[in-house]
């Protein structure tokens, strides 16, 4: 029986306890009655009601309110519905009775506080179990080893045994089950109890969140004492209720604090479950709280009830500091779909919204219970079990997964390399924008939505189907982004994966569908490690995004990696990308939907403005892939404009008929346009309480948002002088900043400029001022309140708002001097470094730290400003040398480089050049200094992207100390920071100066092949060959991307429009190819040779021109003929068409075609109607050049200079510039015949013209490069690069990049470098090199013969140089000069291998034609020197010091001589035998004996001597020799082993030969006088052979798909061998390196020896890919890997010497040195030579003919 006790009865009867306390309330509300048998008495709340003061109760003194007239209060219900008999009335304390207390619920299950429980609440409930539990830590699992830590937290008025306890019964206590799971067999298992009474009138009404999250703390740090310690391995907490809010501010504290063990803590906080936790509050808790303080329980309420109210402080401050946190924690949060029942009503206490936290990387699901059971389970068999459990093995698998494959181990450190692998997305200000906007939907709105059947069916679409689109338009306003924010809470409220990006046009850097696919790859890595996987596999095979295509992006990451992970799980992937139309590449997003069309589970929503081209793409997609296309119209709006109506005016005083008027008025003018009814709605409030005023306003306010924007705009004019200049300001700078800014970020930019005086408080002027223009979001960014907004107020350019130059140069004037102002030191303190692939390099900043401060933005941003400018401003350029000359500068490299956004070098670059070119000629006539400083600045910005970008963005704090010595002499970075004291030092032939061209690309190939034809896309640069190869390039970074085959050679390539595609044609086919992923698309079959193609402006078409004087018209899609137009007919063709075409030319649009044949006038063709329009004939030639006459062609009055040898149309008009065989070079006119004649004669074989239509390109025969002017034919700049003809040319897309392909090569040029010439010439008045030319400049480029392989001398002090074109050339290893040219092979040999004697007599060479040369080396000083002896380097190998200007004086007093001893060859029957791969000189029994080995044989000579030993003479000998053939041809090296010098070794990939000196000197055939040679067959001479296995049981590595490219013993002892053994990549262009470390056992010349493996470098494919062998030095073994850097593996730690078994190391835990500048090492090494050696602590390289030493590279490693 159950009955109502008012007020006093309910006072009355709880006087009546005699405990200080009533047992505790548990957790938030929850059912009360979870079995029949435990209905025990309840308080409940059913409901809110007003009691008045007169109502004649007798309220309690604390109870009535200190305000007049009524209060609100609960109104209490006393349930004594009798309980069942099993149940006891009796509590006790302490053992003894304390009465029959009544028991307050509140749908919470109460508790007395767990100090003094002493028994059991059940009768037959075992008393050993103590409800609620202890408070503090408890054990209650202890493994005998311990790998892993779950802890138990529980909320509000539980406890750390009862909260998790069923039915109270404390034998149904899951935690420890969970030992019984084998996968949880070593882990602790701990609750934690705190002391969160509700009702219990204790001391501790003011403990809160913060308190209890120390005393966890507190508890985790101590209680190593007794157990081991916390910190030492992962930790797992699960957490019901509030307790969830105290880990996570348990977490933030830890993770700030400078406390060693709360550092530990802190870092093994590895996941996190949540059981009903309250992250935004509950609605219950403040009327939770009114109850205690009526109970007079707690003062004034609980503080920790205070927490848990609705969007408390406190709960925002911790979401936001937690957030941070997110990223390496796993998390998974539950809710309840069940009510939990309070008294006789249902309520849900912790709403789905409030349960979730929303993070990316959060997991969360429901659970079938209440808030009570939520954390409750009856047993192992209860699903809710089942699933927590799943999830708890989960999110240890993951733990464990991410501590093996990341170092040293940690979430954070795994999460970092992807972050900067993905080139750092800002995911933090993506979910900022999801808040923002979120934040501008009513609750309830948009519902529409979900009941339309489109969008159920893309919603609930059958898993394992193919994916669908889901594509919103809407004009401005209609709330296309407020809907993307409810779809996203929709699918993750249903647990679907769903992520997210908002395009932003205020904000550049989120304006590219690159930034998109990256931001969107991140968010799905956080929250699925499988795909953090698959993107960590990636970025160490080496796959760079800097500028990779967008295709190429979504092939990799989406389609290869991200999408097969779902579909494999079978679960559905949801992409929601917000205001596609703000994007500055929106169409390039239909080449990705494409490749939907067999993708299954991918369900996308695009939201855009409407558009025509959309339209058109997405009719064509419908084809692929299922779309639901939606237009938003006024009546999907119309509820929504409803309810946002009546939610603003149901405050008001007014009829219902006047409201509903009011509604009806404001949807009529609406016309589906929410921003506008919100800016109504707004003005309706400030109007008034009358309906008079309402009207009023409805009928004054225009439909449209630009009118409701102007009339804003002159109230905001109306406002005080001070108040509108703050205003301008702060518009000003919000529209032209090209990233959001913070309010700290303006306020720091007010202490540099302020608009007036000093302004306080920026965030409320932003607010009361521009209110209605801007907006502050959640992360406190100002940002325009809607794109409407922004272009309203850019739209007008004579208002005071408006954005002109003089607003850049205010805004670039505060970026440059904050930068030279601001302390780096707090910046640096906000910067962590950590270890990544073994090496030491600073974090990006992945959490966005101080991403928006003043300086972050002034140092991506300044340049942009400063180009916008028009000012001559001398303070502004005095500000900017200042910059560039500063350490600041440096500083703002670093960071940008940490960032990841390589490009923004180049656009800083292109913003000088385009500033310094508006000074004119004489202006700055004192400053030329400074511009020419400015404009080094602009070339150096550049070449950091294409020499150092890979490194630079993977090590940006060795910037300075290794980028800046390696850049030329002549280059600002150079200057400023390359000569530090102690740093890196080059000598030798150090370039002065950037080599003009960008790059050279060269792909490696077996047999090299001529360049026949080259393109350009955005990105990308296409090269095609004779052998039917295809290289496809990065254009940006020039890094190989793809290699294609044709099968047959290139005769013409093109990309696509949107650079997607590419097309070559051959002898018989063509075929397209997707440019991104390289797979074929279509192979169209031809009848001949096609010699021109061009794609439609919309990719549809392709054109092809064919040899035969025909066009034919394909399909993209299906390869099918659309037209054919055949010019060469007979009736078509009278005296215009001759033969093949020499050169053809189609228009931008596709519409005319020009054609050119030998003796015949150029012929143009109408291909729309296709008609023949006209010849064109020469008007006058060029007036310098006499035209001579030749004998006819038999074309009447046709002579061979009328033949055209190029011709190209103009990029943008239909002029055609013609060159002519003659010389002339003429700019015709179709539609009005005039022409323009170049008054220069040239020799003009190909050209093109670029894309903005400003500049020709044209080459020649001679290999010269020449830019002409297209308005006047004035030439401007002449490049005489080499001799070798060019054959094609082209610009990229945007005009920056110009590729000439001659040879085997390709040139990448830019224009701006090349211009620059003739900007030289007229700024310093220098005369022309050419008198023809005033206006040119002319570079002429020199060809050396690159220096091919190299050798240093015994003692240190020299090493030689071989060259490409024969040269052996003698240099100072001290300072890398050349010493001199010692003796010469011949023009037509290439030197191949060096050898030098011991005593650093006698020097051997051989080349690559089999000739092998000896001399004698005399090395004396003159009686002129300085210096007696070249100064010796130390014993250790670390460089001594030196003066340099002491070393060129003792070097110039040299003499050297060098004398001819033999000159022999290596032949094999009668034979020359190719190159010679290994040498070796020898003194073995008085005699010197010199080994030459090549392919298939060695050849030995022995040099008889004269005099003793101390003064040794090499006598001439005669051409003799003993060859020693080989029954397998292979690269083989000759090594004397250093312990016995009766051994020689002879090494190749598959064996070791171990040869006596004394048996080859037996068989070398007679003497001086003996003229025969002998050849014998290397079996003869009883060498003992090991045979080289990969393992103790393995195969042979004798395969001969192996090449030996380099070989070493060890310096100290011969015990140690070395070997660098290649083979051709499976899939790449190239060879993959494996380095293996052999060791000789025991005596190797008897039975009793062994060869064995004891370590291999390089043979995963995800390992760093190795370069070449460098050599040996103090038992450490060098080698270059792929990404330029100088590394060392030490072959002698105890882990490998001594071991049997091979240590396959996957060159992790090597030392990197430094890093070599790109352009010094792309080029494919030849496989028989190294063009880099290490010398002791001496690095030598070769750039082509130049020989570069590093001193004090190897003093100290980068890692």
């Amino acid at each position: 029986m159950s009955r109502r006790l008012d007020f006093l009865r309910l006072g009355r009867h709880r006087s009546r306890s005699t405990s200080p306390s009533a047992q505790q309330a548990e957790e938030l509300p929850h059912n009360s009655t979870p079995s029949n048998h435990d209905q025990d008495k309840s308080l409940s709340i059913l409901s809110s009601t007003n009691i008045s003061n007169s109502s004649g109760l007798k309220i309690p003194s604390p109870l009535i309110s200190a305000q007049r007239g009524s209060v609100t209060l609960p109104t209490i219900v006393l349930d004594t519905t009798e309980p069942d008999n099993t149940a006891t009335k009796t509590r006790y304390f302490d053992n003894e009775p304390v009465g029959d207390l009544v028991r307050v619920d509140l749908g919470l299950r109460p508790s007395l506080p767990q100090s003094s429980l002493g028994g059991s609440t059940r009768e037959g409930a075992p008393t050993s179990h103590k409800l609620p539990g202890r408070l503090g830590l408890t054990v209650i699992h202890e493994p005998t080893s311990r790998n892993l830590d779950i802890v138990f937290v529980h909320g509000l008025g539980g406890g750390s045994r009862k909260t998790w306890c069923y039915d109270r019964n404390p034998k149904i206590f899951w935690p420890e089950w969970l030992r019984d799971i084998p996968e949880l067999s070593h882990a602790r298992i701990s609750t934690f109890g705190y002391n969160a009474d509700i009702i219990a009138n204790t001391r501790t009404t003011q403990a809160n969140v913060e308190s209890f999250a120390k005393e966890l703390l507190h508890c985790l740090s101590i209680h190593g004492q007794r157990h081991e310690a916390f910190g030492r391995v992962p930790i797992i907490f699960i957490c019901h209720s509030m307790g969830g809010l105290v880990v996570k501010r348990a977490c933030v504290k830890a993770s700030g604090d400078g406390d060693k063990r709360m550092r530990e803590i802190s870092a093994k906080i590895s996941g996190i479950i949540f059981l009903g936790t309250p992250h935004r509050g509950s609605s219950q808790a403040k009327t939770l709280n009114n109850v205690v303080s009526l109970l007079g329980r707690g003062g004034s309420g609980k503080a920790y009830l205070k927490d848990l109210t609705v969007n408390s402080a406190l709960l925002q401050m911790l979401n936001d500091d937690f957030r941070h946190l997110a990223t390496r924690i796993n998390l998974f949060s539950f809710w309840e779909k069940k009510k939990t029942r309070i008294g006789g009503f249902e309520q849900m206490i912790v709403e789905q919204y409030s349960a979730i936290l929303g993070y990316a990387e959060e997991g969360s699901a429901p659970l079938l219970a209440d808030h009570h059971l939520i954390c409750k389970f009856s047993s192992p068999e209860d699903p809710n079990y089942a699933i927590v459990t799943s999830t708890i093995l989960a999110i240890v698998e993951k733990i464990f997964v991410e501590v093996e494959t990341t170092t040293p181990g940690n979430r954070k450190l795994y999460l970092q390399e992807i972050h900067q692998f993905l080139l750092s997305p800002d995911v933090i200000s993506t979910e900022a924008d999801f808040y923002t906007v979120r934040s501008k939907r009513l609750e309830g709105s948009c519902q529409w939505v979900t009941q339309q059947a489109w969008f159920t069916r893309w919603e609930q679409g059958k898993l394992d189907s193919n994916s669908e689109i889901f594509w919103l338009s809407g004009h401005p306003g209609t709330g296309k982004s407020v809907i993307s924010t409810f779809l996203i809470d929709q699918l993750k409220h249903s647990g679907h994966s769903c992520y997210y990006y908002f395009f932003k046009s205020s904000d550049v850097s989120k304006r590219t569908l690159e930034r998109c696919l990256l931001n969107m790859a991140y968010q799905i890595s956080l929250a699925e490690p499988a795909v953090g996987d698959k993107l960590r596999y990636l970025h160490e095979s080496q796959f760079n995004l800097v500028g990779a295509e967008l295709l190429l992006l979504w092939q990799k990451i989406f389609v290869s990696s991200i999408l097969p992970i779902y579909e494999q799980k079978r679960l559905p992937l949801f992409l929601i990308i917000d205001a596609l139309d703000e994007t500055e590449n929106s169409m390039a997003i239909f080449p990705l939907l494409h490749t939907l069309g067999h993708i299954p589970n991918l369900r996308l929503c695009v939201t855009s403005r409407p558009s025509t081209e959309f339209t058109q793409q997405l009719n064509r997609l419908e084809k692929k892939v299922k779309i639901n296309n939606h237009t938003i119209t006024q009546k999907d709006n119309i509820d929504d404009i409803t309810y946002l109506v009546e939610t603003t005016i149901s405050s008001l005083p007014l009829l219902e008929e006047v409201r509903m008027h009011i509604v009806d008025l404001v949807i009529q003018k609406a016309e589906g346009n929410l921003l506008w009814v919100s800016q109504v709605s707004n003005q309706m409030l400030k109007a008034g309480f009358n309906q008079e005023s309402l009207l009023q306003v409805l009928q004054q306010v225009p439909p449209g948002m630009d009118q409701i924007y102007a009339d804003i705009l002159a109230k905001m004019r109306a406002a005080p002088p001070k108040q509108k200049d703050i205003a301008r300001w702060i518009i000003q700078w919000i529209l032209s900043s090209f990233q959001p800014l913070r309010v700290s970020t303006l306020q720091e930019a007010l202490e540099f400029e302020p608009p007036a005086e000093k302004v306080e408080a920026l965030e409320y002027w932003v607010a009361e001022l521009c209110g209605s223009f801007l907006v502050i979001d959640r992360e406190k960014c100002v940002q325009p309140i809607h794109t409407t907004a922004r272009e309203f107020l850019l739209a007008d350019k004579t208002s005071e708002y408006a954005i002109t130059p003089a607003t850049h140069l205010h805004i670039a004037r505060v970026c440059l001097e904050s930068i030279l102002e601001t302390n780096h030191s707090k910046y640096a303190q906000k910067q962590s470094v950590v270890m990544v692939s073994g090496s030491r390099y600073p974090v990006p900043d992945l959490l966005g730290i101080h991403s928006y401060t003043l300086w972050r933005y002034a140092i991506f941003w300044w340049s942009n400003h400063l180009a916008l400018t028009s000012s001559h401003d001398l303070a502004i350029f005095n500000l900017v040398t200042r910059v560039l000359k500063s350490t600041a500068f440096m500083h703002c490299i670093r960071d940008i480089a940490e960032s990841g956004d390589i490009h923004a070098f180049v656009r800083m670059a292109r913003n000088l050049k385009k500033y310094i070119s508006i000074f004119e000629i004489g202006e700055m006539g004192g400053r030329r200094a400074d511009i020419k400083y400015i404009s080094l600045w602009a070339d150096d910005l550049i070449r950091l992207t294409t020499e150092f970008g890979e490194n630079l963005l993977r090590f940006p704090s060795l910037t300075e100390a290794i980028i800046a010595p390696f850049c030329p002499r002549s280059s600002a970075i150079y200057q400023r920071f390359g000569t530090r004291e102690g740093g890196i030092v080059l000598l030798g032939d150090v370039p002065k100066n950037w080599d003009t061209r960008l790059a050279s690309l060269n792909t490696p190939q077996a047999s090299p092949s001529a360049a026949t034809s080259v393109c350009a896309a955005s990105k990308l640069a296409a090269v095609g060959y004779q052998n039917g190869t295809i290289s496809v390039w990065n254009s940006t970074t020039a890094i190989l991307v793809h290699q294609l085959s044709l099968t047959e050679p290139i005769s013409c390539l093109n990309f696509s429009q949107t650079g997607s595609c590419i097309a070559a044609g051959g002898r018989s086919k063509i075929t397209l190819w997707n440019a991104s992923t390289a797979s074929e698309q279509l192979t169209v079959s031809l009848a001949d040779v096609p010699i021109l193609l061009a794609f439609s402006s919309n990719d549809l078409l392709l054109f092809v021109i064919f040899r035969s004087n025909k066009l034919k018209v394909y399909s993209v899609e299906d390869g099918t003929v659309i037209s054919e137009f055949d010019w060469g007919e007979e009736n078509m063709s009278t005296n215009v068409v001759g033969g093949f075409p020499i050169c053809t030319s189609l228009n931008s649009r596709r519409t005319r075609l020009a054609v050119a044949y030998r003796g015949l006038p150029i012929s143009l063709w109408d291909l729309e109607d296709e008609v023949y329009l006209k010849k064109i004939r020469l008007a006058c030639r060029t007036p310098s050049h006499r035209i001579r006459r030749v004998h006819k062609l038999g074309h009447k009055g046709m002579h061979a200079h009328d033949s055209a040898s190029a011709l190209e149309f103009h990029s943008l008009t239909d002029e055609i510039f013609i060159s002519y065989s003659d010389g002339t070079f003429v700019k015709w006119d179709p539609d009005t015949n005039e022409q323009v004649v170049s008054p220069m004669h040239t020799d003009i074989h190909v050209m093109k013209c670029s894309p903005d239509g400003t500049i020709v390109m044209t080459g020649n025969s001679g290999g010269q490069l020449k830019l002409w002017s297209t308005t006047t034919l004035e030439l401007l700049f002449t490049l005489d690069e080499d001799e070798e003809a060019v054959r094609r040319l082209c610009f990229s897309p945007d005009g920056s990049r110009i590729f000439d392909v001659r040879g085997v090569y390709c040139n990448v040029w830019e224009p701006e470098i090349l211009l620059r010439g003739a900007r030289i010439y007229l700024e310093t008045g220098t005369p022309s090199p050419n008198p023809s030319d005033k206006h040119s400049r002319s570079i002429t480029l020199t060809n050396s013969m690159s220096v091919s392989c190299l050798c240093p001398s015994p003692n240190g002090k020299f090493f030689i140089g071989g060259t490409e074109n024969g040269q052996v050339i003698l240099y100072s290893l001290a300072s890398g000069n050349k010493l001199k040219v010692l003796y010469n092979h011949g023009a037509f040999a290439e030197i191949t291998s060096i050898a030098w004697s011991k005593d650093g007599r006698l020097i051997a060479t051989g080349d690559n034609i089999s000739k092998v040369f000896v001399y004698q080396l005399s090395i004396a000083t003159g009686p002129t020197s300085m210096a007696t002896e070249m100064p010796d380097s130390s014993e250790d190998g670390s460089d001594s010091d030196y003066e340099d200007t002491n070393f060129q004086v003792f070097e110039s007093s040299l003499i050297i001589t060098a004398t001819h001893l033999l000159k022999g060859a290596v032949k094999v029957a009668g034979r020359l035998d190719g190159f010679i791969t290994s040498l070796l000189i020898a003194e073995h029994e008085g005699n010197t004996l010199v080994m030459a080995s090549s392919k298939n044989a060695d050849a030995v000579w022995r040099l008889s001597t004269t005099t003793p030993v101390a003064t040794t003479k090499v006598t001439k000998p005669v051409d003799s020799c003993l060859t020693i053939c080989y029954g397998i041809a292979r690269i083989r090296h000759l090594l004397q082993y250093p312990d016995s010098k009766d051994l020689i070794l002879t090494v190749d990939p598959g064996s070791v030969r171990i040869r006596l000196w004394s048996s080859v000197q037996k068989a070398i055939p007679g003497s001086h006088s003996d003229q025969s040679s002998v050849s014998v067959n290397c079996d003869t001479l009883a060498d003992k052979t090991f045979a080289l296995r990969s393992s103790a049981e393995g195969g042979s590595l004798d395969q001969e798909e192996y090449e030996l490219e380099g070989s070493s013993l060890s310096e100290t002892s011969g015990n140690i061998l070395v070997m660098c053994i290649s083979k051709p990549r499976v899939r790449q262009a190239g060879r993959q390196r494996e380095i293996w470390v052999w060791k000789l056992d025991g005596n190797i010349t008897t039975d009793s020896g062994s060869i064995h493996p004891i370590m291999c470098l390089g043979i995963s494919i995800t390992a760093t890919s190795i370069k070449a062998l460098l050599g040996i030095f103090q038992q450490k073994v060098y080698f270059l890997d792929t990404r330029g850097w100088i590394c060392s593996k030490d072959i002698t730690s105890e882990e490998h010497i001594g071991e049997k078994a091979l240590v396959r190391d996957e060159l992790h835990n090597y030392k990197m040195w430094f890093f070599l500048p790109r352009g010094h090492f792309t080029a494919e090494m030849s496989s028989t030579i190294s063009c880099a050696m290490v010398w002791k602590t001496n690095v030598i390289f070769t750039r082509k003919e130049n020989v570069i030493v590093v001193k004090r590279g190897l003093r100290r490693p980068c890692n």
